[in-house]
């Protein structure tokens, strides 16, 4: 088992991993932004980390299966291991290990069986060679746990034939960056083809001293060339276990139970890639919609607005908003006794007639909304004339929950570039502004603001404010249908709509029309008549 008890434990890791969670997708997203800086500093060429899941390009990017722990953070052993493994990946690509083997197989003919040999010399020598540049830091540290899982489990995965070429190279690889042989396997047969082979160890620790990368890859590229030819003849024959015989990732978690490899949740997936890059909102969107849908996703960004709104606050709207708010919250009741006047008397307290007089009671009632409101503004070129109602619309609402129990958020959203921006637009007590422009991504805008929304409360309702239907990105029903998912109620507003069929096709009921400001509060208290009827 490689974890051990923190008090026995010997990780390395364990002295600058401070950045840890007990939620897995947090956890796993601290732990991918730890491995890619460990990356980075390998060099400028230094690959992309990413867990299996996440989007990623397979021949450039290294990509790491997630561990599953029944409880989290990740044990700082395993840490170390993946460390040692993001190392050894990384060099293989900053070392144009892959180049080496396209000029091998374009300088030496081989025939299909000879390349599958010549390929596994070449992987074994590579482990030497980039074991020796990792061994130049303390990163040689990590590696050199990596490997000791890794030679345990291959070890367990050869075969009992008495001579192969994969126990050669086996061999080879232990003695060589080991120093020692375990006997059960050594035989006689393996002498003069291993002496040739590990005559070559000093030279591939010599060409990790050039100076360019260039250098380096002619070096290796002459030793493993010149390897071929000296021990052809003797292995040529042998048998083949086709097993890989390389540091390969799956390889560390065959080990113990606890340390299989999971399929993380689409929607795991997506808050981990958020978590890494905040901005980016489009793994989300792409874990809401239907595999029919993604090919209409456009990337989704958070966008930050440094300019202020001038709204219009009608103070008598707002007081007529508060009014609705409070008829459709939650009440609370309680009694309060031990008043000295009132409407009632409490028949427990009459004793207290002739003393202090207080033997009054009286119901009370408290509106608890309670409730997590966001308010969504359609912001494409089409608002533009519509715009100062939009941002007074924020605002009014604003005035009217203030001093309650709510907690209103507020997003703004348009389309640029084939990007759909989303920002928010209440800092403090000020609302922020933005100049329309674009296409109407509202089915994105949906997703996103859902998203963002706080998870605190239970009761959770969208004003959503538009003047259009959706004509750019995902449909406006993966939209509602993710709301709904959230349990999200989902109101929408259209504001100086030309076609109002269009909007009733794609919202269903829970759209109403306003035409004016004045309109505002029978409009809203319309809708919530109709979504918590």
């Amino acid at each position: 088992m490689i974890y051990k008890n923190r008090k026995e434990s010997s990780a390395l890791s364990e002295f600058w991993r401070v950045n840890t969670s007990t939620v897995e997708a947090i956890e796993l997203a601290n732990l991918l932004r730890a491995l890619r800086k460990v990356a980075g500093f390998l060099g400028k060429n230094a690959p992309n980390i990413v867990w299996y899941g996440m989007s990623a390009n397979p021949a450039v990017d290294v990509i790491l299966p997630p561990p599953t722990f029944k409880k989290y953070p990740v044990p700082p052993d395993f840490v170390d291991i993946l460390v040692g493994i993001v190392v050894k990946e990384s060099l293989q690509r900053i070392e144009w290990s892959d180049y080496i083997w396209k000029k091998i197989e374009e300088t030496a003919k081989l025939t299909t069986r000879q390349k599958e040999i010549v390929y596994k010399l070449f992987k074994t020598g590579e482990h030497i060679y980039l074991d020796t540049l990792a061994n130049k830091t303390i990163l040689g540290k990590y590696v050199e746990k990596a490997r000791k899982i890794a030679i345990k489990t291959t070890k367990r995965n050869l075969t009992r034939q008495p001579v192969t070429v994969d126990k050669l190279f086996y061999l080879w690889w232990v003695l060589a960056l080991e120093g020692r042989l375990d006997g059960d396997i050594y035989r006689e047969d393996y002498k003069k083809p291993l002496d040739i082979l590990m005559e070559a160890v000093p030279k591939l620790k010599e060409a990790s001293n050039e100076k360019t990368v260039f250098l380096r890859c002619e070096r290796r590229l002459e030793i493993y060339l010149d390897l071929w030819e000296k021990i052809k003849d003797l292995i040529e024959n042998w048998s083949i276990e086709f097993y890989d015989l390389e540091m390969a990732i799956p390889v560390f978690f065959d080990l113990d139970n606890e340390f299989k490899p999971s399929t993380l949740s689409a929607e795991t997936v997506a808050e981990i890639e958020v978590a890494v890059s905040p901005t980016n909102l489009t793994p989300v969107i792409l874990s809401a919609v239907g595999e029919d849908e993604k090919k209409f996703v456009i990337p989704t960004s958070i966008w930050t607005s440094t300019k202020y709104a001038k709204p219009i606050i009608d103070v008598k709207i707002a007081a007529r908003l508060r009014r609705i708010f409070e008829g459709y919250a939650q009440k609370r009741t309680w009694k309060e006794r031990g008043l000295i006047s009132g409407s009632k008397i409490d028949t427990r307290r009459l004793y207290r007639t002739f003393t202090d007089g207080r033997c009054f009671v009286e119901k009370r009632i408290r509106h608890d909304i309670g409730w997590d409101i966001c308010v969504l503004l359609d912001a494409s070129q089409s608002m533009a004339k519509k715009w100062w109602l939009a941002e007074s619309i924020v605002a009014t609402l604003d005035r009217a929950l203030k001093g309650t129990p709510h907690n209103l958020e507020a997003f703004a959203y348009f389309e640029s570039d084939k990007v759909c921006m989303i920002t928010r637009m209440l800092k403090g007590e000020k609302v922020t502004s933005v100049t329309p422009m674009g296409r109407t991504p509202s089915g994105q805008a949906i997703i996103a603001a859902a998203y963002l929304m706080s998870k605190k409360r239970r009761r959770k309702l969208m004003i959503h404010i538009t003047d259009g239907e959706s004509n750019i990105g995902c449909s406006v029903k993966s939209g509602i249908n993710y709301a709904l998912s959230k349990n999200i109620k989902l109101i929408t507003l259209g504001v100086g709509v030309r076609d109002r069929k269009r909007l009733i096709e794609q919202y269903g009921d829970n759209i109403r029309f306003v035409e004016s400001f004045d309109q505002l509060p029978s409009a809203i208290e319309s809708l919530l008549r109709s979504v918590f009827r």
